[in-house]
């Protein structure tokens, strides 16, 4: 697995900072979640996965999605 640096973009519209990174990822499917404001997050309006208590989205690499 590879991973570049974490940048910060300061925003014009807003205050806060935007976070990017790059992870290459092998096909498949992984369950994920962002930290916003110190708390655990998912995305609504991706698909999400439930175990028990705990919910994450869903991501889903594709072997097409590799360039």
């Amino acid at each position: 697995m590879k991973t570049n640096t974490s940048r910060s973009y300061d925003s014009p519209y807003r205050t806060s900072k935007l976070w990017s990174t790059i992870l290459w990822l092998y096909p498949g499917t992984y369950e994920i979640k962002f930290v916003v404001d110190g708390q655990w997050m998912i995305d609504p309006q991706r698909e999400v996965a439930t175990n028990g208590h705990i919910t994450n989205n869903v991501l889903r690499v594709d072997r097409r999605d590799i360039h």
